[in-house]
């Protein structure tokens, strides 16, 4: 869904079977709780005028806490009009030896900005692998310019022309999604379309995954999507001492009722993300 372009975007884990009267424990408890508290302690480092050097720092301090690993592919990514892509993003597993994480690049957080916030653990090395699985979720690269010539190419790509020039898809947004799972063969094969790929960890590791969006304001860094962690997902292991007293701060305050309550701070939203 979006707003004129400005895309909310959200994602979170689940353990089948727990709740109130099913507590989790153990090894999944810890790691989802890691990954909960790893993206809440991002969201309040994530403020305007603050470099973001910090927050891959703090993703790694709640991981070694939980004896879990972040996953390498996630990141935080600033989001713009009609695109889920900038210049700037900020990874979430950092480490200058190893040759299969992205180097770091300081990145300054300013006032106005759109972030989503992603953030997985795993219990294995965080090093998710491609398979044969076939995705059904694509993007079109508006730089690679190339004329099609099959008959389901062409009619999926005149869709996706007029229906999705920026944002990813699905395929299942087709009438015919069998056509469509035919028609982005060639355009693949010739970088027209991406897919979003479907990884995989070893079959006894565990992960869990945490996005949200959020937004840059002048009352602080306000989430805008995700939830809470559900009080039956007991973990076994503590937080840091430093990362609790982060935890305990409020990332976003909202202005006072002279201020305009709620309703500046809507409008704050409306305006941080150019909503017409």
């Amino acid at each position: 869904m979006h707003i004129d372009g400005f895309v909310a975007i959200v994602a979170h884990t689940v353990v089948l079977g727990g709740g109130p009267s099913a507590p989790v424990s153990g090894d999944k408890a810890n790691l989802v709780a890691a990954a909960y508290y790893a993206a809440e302690a991002a969201l309040r480092l994530m403020k305007a005028g603050a470099k973001s050097k910090a927050v891959p720092e703090a993703v790694a301090k709640v991981a070694a806490a939980f004896g879990v690993t972040p996953v390498v592919s996630m990141q935080a990514q600033e989001l713009a009009q009609w695109s889920l892509e900038t210049p700037k993003t900020v990874p979430m597993r950092v480490n200058a030896k190893d040759p299969d994480l992205p180097r770091f690049k300081e990145v300054e957080f300013e006032k106005g900005q759109a972030w989503a916030v992603d953030v997985a653990m795993s219990t294995g090395e965080g090093k998710p692998k491609d398979r044969d699985t076939r995705t059904t979720v694509w993007k079109k690269n508006a730089e690679v310019k190339f004329q099609v010539k099959g008959a389901n190419a062409r009619k999926l790509m005149a869709d996706v022309a007029k229906r999705f020039p920026t944002l990813p898809f699905t395929l299942r947004a087709f009438e015919d999604e069998r056509a469509a799972k035919a028609g982005v063969l060639e355009p693949k094969d010739h970088g027209v379309l991406s897919a979003f790929p479907v990884q995989y960890e070893p079959a006894d590791r565990l992960v869990a995954h945490f996005k949200f969006t959020a937004l840059l304001l002048e009352g602080g860094t306000l989430k805008i999507t995700g939830g809470e962690l559900p009080a039956w997902v007991t973990p076994s292991k503590e937080l840091p001492e430093d990362v609790k007293a982060l935890l305990a701060t409020q990332p976003y305050v909202k202005r006072a009722k002279g201020g305009g309550g709620a309703a500046a701070a809507a409008a704050a939203a409306a305006g941080a993300m150019q909503v017409e």
